[in-house]
């Protein structure tokens, strides 16, 4: 104790200060440890929360009493990281968020007597309910409304008049669908809908662009048409690469038009029958005239008549032509220059065989010989291929709030123990370091030094 109360008495007013400021820094510093630690740690529940969505599911945690917290400007709902999945299939079964439309729960506590004008409203916004949620449900899609005309049922089918439907998404920034889920969500619709057809679902993009076409199969056309040329592509490649050998510089190009109008044509034909052709008998009618005696006994001339009725047979012949048909192919090669005009012409003949052209349809080939035509070969083609994003590397690493608490805390302590440890060895070092004296006291103790040598030479 007495060498604790010397050792501080030493020190000067602006070390001890430093001490007791290093000492309390390091008591703040642990204890932020310490409730960084054990504070609860809150997880995402809900992203990209529209308004009205994240005004319901608060509502709900406040009656399920769970604490939470929004970030992002409200987008973004936090709770205690062990109540994430409970919490989350709570709401599910609760059926919050709804969306901002009302569903087929609107039918589980119906009222009696009401109309029947009033049901078929009812179901036509349960079901354009529904609807939009499945479709918001779509990665791209940010927003979402379904306009629904459902058919009336009458007395006679003609008078009924076709459903119909449109959808207008709002989509993410920077998203855009492909054809496919364009049809998709034709389809979609059109199967939920009684009397409804994909080619009357009606997209609408952001602004109102039209994202479906007249016919609601237009991605599989654009689909089939692609793989015809592929294949057709893939047949010419084969045989210039077997006629003009390994590293033969050469270019191929098809282009495939599809005819998907619905065609339906009707012939009548007669179909000759009988000996002669002319048909088959089927009634005959004959007359004859006999004709007066004169007065000399001589008979006069008879005559008759004959009616016959013949059976012509009919042969019609219906034909219905299925969309998708092959209307004009078209396939351009370009070869090396060089190669002479008997090579070229069996080129073209092989080419057009191997691709089953049709000049009475309309198809045409093409074959030049142009220099300077290069193919790109399969490994500088995978070497232009461009790099992935960096930000979709950086997404593949562990975000900082899933490592655990004791990764943080052990680097905590141990920074805390070195800070701690080093404070005391600076202590000790200048406690172990001799006091200066005063220039004084220097002299003096010079002048005794001397004093004392001087008596031991005496002597």
């Amino acid at each position: 104790m007495e060498q604790a109360k010397t050792f501080w008495q030493d020190w000067s007013t602006q070390k001890r200060v430093t001490l007791i400021g290093g000492a309390l820094a390091i008591i703040a510093i642990g204890a932020a440890l310490a409730w960084w630690s054990m504070r609860p740690r809150f997880e995402t529940l809900f992203s990209e929360l529209k308004e009205t969505d994240a005004a319901e599911i608060s509502a709900a945690l406040d009656t399920l009493q769970v604490p939470h917290h929004f970030a992002d400007g409200g987008a973004t709902l936090l709770v205690p990281s062990d109540a994430v999945y409970d919490t989350r299939m709570k709401l599910v079964a609760q059926g919050v968020p709804h969306g901002g439309s009302v569903g087929f729960e609107s039918f589980k506590d119906s009222d009696f007597g009401v109309t029947e004008f009033a049901q078929r409203v009812n179901y036509q916004r349960a079901l354009q309910g529904e609807l939009e949620r499945t479709i918001g449900s779509i990665a791209e899609v940010a927003s979402v409304r379904v306009h629904l005309t459902l058919r009336r049922a009458g007395m006679f089918e003609s008078d009924e008049s076709p459903s119909k439907a449109s959808v207008t998404l709002a989509l993410h920034p920077g998203s855009t669908l492909e054809p496919r889920q364009v049809a998709g969500i034709q389809r979609l619709v059109a199967s939920a809908v009684e009397g409804l057809v994909p080619e009357r679902v009606a997209v609408l993009g952001p602004g109102g662009m039209p994202l479906s076409s007249g016919s609601g199969n237009a991605a599989e056309q654009g689909d089939e048409q692609a793989r015809i040329e592929s294949r057709l592509r893939q047949r010419v490649d084969g045989l210039l690469h077997d006629v003009l050998g390994d590293g033969a510089r050469y270019s191929v190009s098809v282009d495939v038009r599809l005819n998907y109008d619905r065609v339906k044509q009707v012939s009548d034909r007669l179909v000759a029958q009988g000996k002669d052709g002319n048909g088959l008998v089927v009634r005959q009618k004959s007359s004859t005239n006999h004709g007066a005696t004169t007065a000399e006994g001589e008979a006069g001339r008879s005559g008759g008549d004959s009616e016959l009725e013949f059976a012509h047979g009919r042969e019609q012949e219906e034909v219905e032509r299925a969309p998708g048909r092959i209307d004009r192919i078209s396939i351009g090669v370009i070869v090396p220059a060089g190669l002479d005009a008997a090579t070229m012409s069996h080129l073209e003949a092989v080419i057009g065989a191997a691709a089953g052209l049709d000049t009475q349809r309309g198809d045409r080939l093409d074959v030049a010989a142009v220099s300077g035509v290069t193919r790109v070969a399969p490994a500088a083609a995978h070497a232009l291929r461009p790099a992935p994003p960096v930000a979709a590397i950086a997404s593949r690493a562990t975000p900082a709030s899933d490592v655990p608490v004791w990764m943080w805390a052990v680097p905590g302590s141990a920074l805390l123990a070195g800070v701690i440890g080093a404070g005391f060895g600076v202590a000790a070092q200048r406690r172990r370091q001799p006091k200066r004296l005063a220039l004084a006291e220097r002299e003096r103790l010079l002048a005794d030094v001397r004093q004392w040598i001087d008596v031991a030479e005496s002597r």
